[in-house]
This record gives C-alpha cells, sequence and structure tokens, in this order.
C-alpha cells in the first residue's frame, strides 16, 4: 500500500509541473502508472481473501462460502471494483490544470503580445496576429482566444467555429465549452447548446447559473423533465434565484404538473407579492386544474395591481362568462381592446357568438357597440363578416326584419361566395313568405362547398314544411350520407313515412 502512496504523491507533484509547461503525455503515463497499481493492488487483495486458511472445510462448505461471498458483492460493490471505476478513480489525482491546454513557450509571448494590444484596443492587428500563428501551427488556446475576439465582434458562427476547433484539439478545454455553450444559447441553437453545457458540468464546472442555463435550454428542446432536473440542480447552488424557481415553474407547468406548479407558486408569492407574473402563472395553473374561481381570484389581483394585460383581461373575460357573469365579462373583453390598441377583436368575437348562443341579448349588444366603436375601420375582412352576422341574430332576436335583410345583404355584398350569409338570406325570406327568393338563396349556397351541408338541410326543411316530401327525401338523404347523424336520421324516416302516407 505505501508503494501506491509513493506513486501518488509523486503524480500530484509532476502533474502540478505540468501547468508550467510539462508534456501531456506525461500526465497520461503516470495516470496509467496509478491505474495499473490499484489493479495489482486490487487483483492481490482479492488473490490474498480467496486463499483458504489452514483451518477451512473442504468440499461443499468450500463452494457454499464462495457462493455466499458472491451474493454479498452487490451490484455497488461490482461498479467499485469494475476498471472503468479505477481508471476513474486514479485519474482523479490528477490537477486541475487538465482543464486547460498546456502553453508552450512561443506560444506564451505571443499571448502576452496579444494581451498588451487588447490593452490598447488593436483587435484588427490581434486577430491579424492569431490567424497568422494558426497556419504555422494549430492550437486550442489560440483558436480559443480568437473565438472570443469574433465573439466580441458579432461573428457568432465563426466564433463557434474556433471554439468547436479549440475542443476537438483538447477536449477538456473547460473554458472554450462554457463559451460555446452560452454562444450557442444565444445563436438559437439549443440542442448543441445542451450538450456544450453537459460537458462543462462532466469537466467540473457547474454552478448554478451553468445548471440554469442548461435549464432554459433544455426547456427550448421541450426535454422539460430534464429541464426541472436542471433548474433543481440550479436552485441547490443558488437557493435565492428567483430565475431559475420561475424556471422549474414553467417546467412543472410544462409536465402537467398543475398542483405541483400552484404550490411552488405559492411560495414565491409570499416571498414578491407585488409581482404580477407570479400571479398570472399560477392562475393559469389553476385553469388547467379546472379551478376557475381560484383563478379568477388571481387574475384580479394581477388587475389591482395595475398589471393587467389585454391577453389577461381576455382570459378574465373567458371566465366570466363561463362562469354567468356575463356583464363583467363583457367589461373585460372590452377593456383589453381598449388597452390593447393592436388587440385583435377575435377573442371578443368568439364571445359575443357564445353569448348569443345563450340568448343573451343585453350583453351581445353592449359587446358588438363596443366593437364597432373601439375598432371602428380596423376590422379584417373575417372579422367584419363575423360581425355582420351577429348583428344579422341580434335584428332577428329584437324582430328588426329591415335591419336583419341589410345586414344581410351587406354581407353578400361584401362576399357574393359567403356560404353562411346566404343561408341566412334564405331563412329571412322563407320567413317573410318570399319562397322563390330564398329558393334562390339556398341554391346559390348548395353550390358552395363550406356550407352545401348546411343549406340542403335547410332547403330541405322548406321542402318539408311546404308538405314536398318526395322532393325533400333526395335532399335530407345526401345529408345524411354526407354527415350521419342520429337526429337526422330519424328526421328522413318521419319525412319519408309522412310521403307513403300521401
Amino acid at each position: 500500500m505505501s508503494s501506491i502512496l509513493v506513486i501518488i504523491s509523486i503524480l500530484v507533484v509532476s502533474v502540478a509541473s505540468c501547468a508550467t509547461g510539462r508534456d501531456a503525455d506525461l500526465r497520461k503515463k503516470k495516470t496509467t502508472i496509478v491505474r495499473d497499481a490499484f489493479f495489482k493492488k486490487r487483483k492481490d487483495s482479492t488473490q490474498d481473501q480467496s486463499r483458504p486458511s489452514a483451518g477451512s472445510q473442504k468440499g461443499f462448505s468450500r463452494k457454499r462460502e464462495k457462493t455466499e461471498s458472491r451474493e454479498r458483492l452487490g451490484v455497488l460493490d461490482r461498479i467499485w471494483t469494475s476498471p472503468r471505476f479505477l481508471k476513474r478513480f486514479a485519474e482523479s489525482y490528477l490537477s486541475e490544470v487538465e482543464i486547460e491546454p498546456p502553453l508552450g513557450d512561443e506560444e506564451r509571448k505571443l499571448l502576452y503580445k496579444v494581451q498588451d494590444l487588447l490593452g490598447q484596443k488593436k483587435r484588427k492587428k490581434v486577430r491579424a496576429l492569431i490567424e497568422s500563428a494558426l497556419k504555422e501551427k494549430v492550437t486550442p488556446v489560440l483558436e480559443f482566444t480568437l473565438g472570443n475576439l469574433l465573439n466580441e465582434q458579432g461573428e457568432l458562427a465563426n466564433a463557434a467555429e474556433h471554439y468547436r476547433l479549440a475542443v476537438q484539439d483538447y477536449p477538456k478545454f473547460r473554458r472554450a465549452w462554457t463559451n460555446l455553450a452560452e454562444l450557442e444559447m444565444r445563436r438559437g441553437r439549443f440542442p448543441e447548446a445542451c450538450q456544450a453545457f453537459s460537458r462543462v458540468i462532466r469537466l467540473g464546472g457547474g454552478d448554478g447559473v451553468m445548471f440554469g442555463l442548461l435549464g432554459l435550454a433544455r426547456m427550448r428542446t421541450k426535454d422539460f423533465l430534464a429541464a426541472e432536473t436542471a433548474f433543481r440542480t440550479a436552485i441547490l447552488y443558488s437557493p435565492k434565484s428567483f430565475d431559475w424557481k420561475m424556471g422549474l415553474a414553467e417546467s412543472l407547468f410544462r409536465q402537467n404538473r398543475f398542483a405541483d406548479a400552484v404550490t411552488l407558486f405559492d411560495s414565491l408569492i409570499r416571498s414578491s407579492p407585488e409581482r404580477a407574473e407570479l400571479w398570472t402563472a399560477q392562475g393559469e395553473a389553476y385553469v388547467k386544474m379546472g379551478k376557475p374561481l381560484k383563478a379568477l381570484q388571481n387574475f384580479q389581483m394581477v388587475e389591482a395591481l395595475g398589471k393587467g394585460t389585454p391577453r389577461l383581461l381576455n382570459n378574465l373575460g373567458d371566465l366570466y362568462t363561463n362562469e354567468g357573469l356575463f356583464d363583467e365579462g363583457v367589461e373585460s373583453y372590452l377593456l383589453a381592446l381598449k388597452r390593447g390598441k393592436e388587440t385583435p377583436p377575435s377573442r371578443a368575437l368568439r364571445a359575443a357568438n357564445f353569448l348569443a348562443g345563450k340568448g343573451e341579448i343585453s350583453a351581445l349588444r353592449k359587446i358588438l357597440q363596443g366593437i364597432q366603436i373601439l375598432r371602428k375601420g380596423k376590422l379584417t375582412k373575417e372579422d367584419r363578416r363575423s360581425l355582420l352576422q351577429l348583428k344579422a341574430r341580434l335584428a332577428l332576436s329584437d324582430g328588426n326584419k329591415e335591419e336583419e335583410a341589410k345586414v344581410l345583404k351587406e354581407m353578400i355584398q361584401m362576399d357574393p361566395m359567403d356560404g353562411q350569409a346566404l343561408i341566412l338570406l334564405g331563412d329571412y325570406k322563407r320567413r317573410t313568405g318570399d319562397r322563390f327568393q330564398a329558393e334562390e338563396y339556398y341554391q346559390r349556397a348548395i353550390k358552395i362547398k363550406s356550407s352545401s351541408w348546411k343549406a340542403k338541410l335547410h332547403y330541405a326543411e322548406m321542402l318539408v314544411q311546404e308538405r314536398k316530401y318526395r322532393e325533400a327525401i333526395p335532399f335530407l338523404e345526401e345529408v345524411q350520407n354526407e354527415s350521419p347523424r342520429e337526429a337526422i336520421r330519424k328526421y328522413l324516416e318521419e319525412v319519408k313515412r309522412r310521403s307513403k302516407a300521401g
């Protein structure tokens, strides 16, 4: 055992001296000496343990002892005695200088000159000097230095290439791996950044920042479980870091672990109740958990803090509307439009459709008026079509036939191929007794693919109303064949029965 300690002592001293210019091959040779010494010691120890004592039993007893010994040698024992572990253990005696490439005298002089020129802000001369030196001899330190220079000048792709050349020449060059990882993050190359960050950590460079950045990179590659692990480790190093805790919460959210995310947000809110983003994120988690009232409270708190964004106000409007608080919902939708000048009215129009379906005419009228005022002249063609359809439904509800006809014709003028508008206009003409015009609009809608199915159904209903059962049957059969539905099947059977009854 004493011989091994002597070898190790020599190795540590020798490796330390490598920092002053010793050749890297010498370190590898000494590592091999330590490894071989461990192998020999383990082999001798194993032979001593397996040698039977004078009083040992023979035959079956000896075999039983060997079997029990093997059983006691569990998984961990096999790891400790594996050649791979012994090699790693022996290499652990090497000095930390292994994470830096060795420097020759000429290289050292050149770097001193580079430092002087950088101090004088003569970066062009530095670049020319290093590029010239690399043509004569490629070294990882010079590749790394040129990479840094290019990084500063914004030539990110070229900088990354030189960092990669540096780590190819010297795979344990930790500073080069670190700069490469951060650079790939800036370039949006997240899988490559993950690889580089992992290499830095394996080389002993793991700290709060490094694990936190790795977590962010893992989030961008959608590896949320790995991101969670990285953020938890970052928090161990930096327990007060808000960013890493937020990253952890987001990783939990993305894994659909909403209850865990809510618990973490509780802790963050207690320490920073003024931060609106915490209340918002927790509210979104409550929505996913099916707890709308809790989400409502969170979003109300954000608005009370004066941090309500158009997106949050629209979410608040959805929650109010779903809970039957229609007036409050309308106010939130319109406030979102008022606060966000460029916010599209799509959410408000969707809510208006919901209100129309619920028969909430007062709330529907208010939201339509608000949309027209706040987005006058700024509606897209699709939004304008939706608005006109809702106005037509409102006019129908009010019994205002003239307004309904006016709105429907405006829809047709805006888009003659608007099948939905043609059907509505056909329905209007049918109600007002203009059967000829109604049939014309239905037939036009039938020829449009997007509205054909619904137009056939409405036309068939008009024929049934007129007791033209035989004429209606082919249209109903087409409707059922294109999209089978139980209600239509029963309706078709009834029409056929009436047709046979004469």
